[in-house]
C-alpha cells in the first residue's frame, strides 16, 4: 500500500512483511510447519473457515500459544476479546482472507505485480 499507493497513506508501521509468493515458491519443510495457516489459509474460500468454525477458541488458543513459544505469554484478557470476536463467522473469514487466496497459477516469481516489486522505495521520515 505505501509503494503502490504513496499518497494514500500518511504513516505506516512494517513488521514481518514477506512476499507471498516468494514463500510460497520457496518453501521447504520448516517453513512449511512453522508458518502451517499460511497454506491451510490458501485452501479454496469456505473450506478453512469450516473446519476453523467448528472450534474457533481451540484454533485461536493454539495458534496464539504458537507465536508465543519464547516465554511471553498474551495477556489472557487480551486472549478472551480475541476469543469473544473469532467466534463470529466474519471475523474468521477475515482471517482467511489474504493475497494467498489467489490460485497458485497467478504466483509467478519472475513477473513484478507492483511497483514495489519493481525496486520502488518509499521515503521513511
Amino acid at each position: 500500500m505505501c509503494l503502490d499507493h504513496p499518497a494514500r497513506v500518511s504513516r505506516a508501521a512494517v513488521l514481518d512483511i514477506v512476499p507471498t509468493r516468494h514463500v510460497f515458491a520457496t518453501a521447504d519443510t520448516v517453513l512449511a510447519m512453522a508458518y502451517e495457516h499460511w497454506f491451510f489459509h490458501a485452501q479454496p474460500p469456505g473450506f478453512p473457515e469450516h473446519l476453523i468454525a467448528g472450534d474457533p477458541e481451540f484454533y485461536l488458543r493454539a495458534k496464539l500459544a504458537a507465536w508465543s513459544a519464547g516465554g511471553h505469554p498474551f495477556d489472557e484478557t487480551a486472549v478472551e476479546q480475541y476469543v469473544t470476536h473469532f467466534r463470529d463467522p466474519a471475523a474468521i473469514a477475515a482471517s482467511c482472507g489474504n493475497a494467498a487466496r489467489r490460485p497458485p497459477s497467478t504466483w509467478s516469481t519472475t513477473t513484478p505485480a507492483t511497483p514495489a516489486a519493481t525496486g520502488s522505495t518509499a521515503r521513511c521520515s
